[in-house]
């Protein structure tokens, strides 16, 4: 007990002599950022509506900026976006090398990127999903749902993706046959299907499906298909030692946010 007591009062009186509030001291990753009166938010470059995008008094706004917005209202601080990442993997890079405190990016949640960051818990759960091309579906007699069922299985055609994303590596992993070919923005990869450069795009359900509900007449010549056996989780990414802001923004996912769907967002007006 007088070895206890005599410990706790060098404690106690080393953190006075070099003058930091013990209390402070527990959480320094949270400390830096009440310092420095801000937190800096790791975000896409390019728009990515509902997430983040700017509105037509330039403004930011998206789920993402506001959950980046109420956290650093949390902390007391104020939100700064980092936006000068034109692909996911440069938005980590960014967090890896302690030049942003969060990415808040619509980030997909992998075990590579787990590797080298620290994720939240999720803060939106969907699946993944394909958009192909009616007219090759046909032409390989694949009008039939279980024939479709089946030929997405065992998919050896060539597969459009985003380069540099999440989705790149996992249509790999996924379609090990496939043929992954890979443009630099989503845009492309549609206009990939349409013109049957590739049979099929690979991305989450929620873009595939916001997709062809704004653009109704592509169902025309586009299908669909959300994969019913897969998890695409997105979270908040922290630099490795991060762990006291982590647990931090898992708490408030906890308390104040609770987790999104694809059906909430789609959901969502405008």
């Amino acid at each position: 007990m007088c070895k206890y007591l005599c410990w706790l009062l060098v404690v106690v009186f080393g953190w006075g002599i070099l003058g930091i509030d013990p209390a402070l001291a527990l959480a320094p990753d949270i400390q830096a950022i009440q310092q420095r009166g801000v937190l800096r938010v790791a975000m896409l470059g390019q728009d990515n509506p509902p997430f983040f995008a700017q509105d037509a008094q330039g403004r930011l706004t998206g789920v993402d900026v506001d959950l980046a917005r109420n956290l650093a209202a949390t902390l007391g601080v104020k939100p700064e976006f980092i936006r000068t990442a034109q692909t996911f993997d440069q938005v980590t890079e960014l967090v890896y090398t302690n030049q942003a405190d969060v990415a808040i990016s619509k980030l997909t949640v992998t075990l590579g990127r787990a590797t080298r960051g620290l994720f939240s818990q999720p803060y939106l759960v969907m699946r993944d999903a394909l958009l192909l091309n009616r007219l090759q579906l046909a032409q390989q007699g694949l009008q039939n749902q279980d024939a479709l069922v089946n030929y997405i299985r065992q998919f050896s055609g060539r597969l459009g993706v985003i380069t540099q994303t999440a989705h790149a590596r996992i249509a790999r992993r996924r379609f090990p046959q496939a043929q992954i070919i890979e443009y630099p923005h989503w845009r492309d990869v549609v206009t990939a299907v349409e013109q049957g450069a590739v049979i099929a795009a690979f991305r989450d359900e929620l873009e595939v499906r916001q997709l062809v509900l704004n653009q109704p007449k592509l169902a025309l010549y586009l299908k669909t298909a959300v994969l019913s056996d897969s998890r695409n989780l997105r979270a908040v990414l922290l630099p490795w030692n991060s762990y006291n802001l982590r647990d931090l923004v898992n708490q408030y996912l906890t308390l104040e946010y609770g987790t999104l769907t694809t059906e909430k967002l789609l959901a969502e007006p405008g």
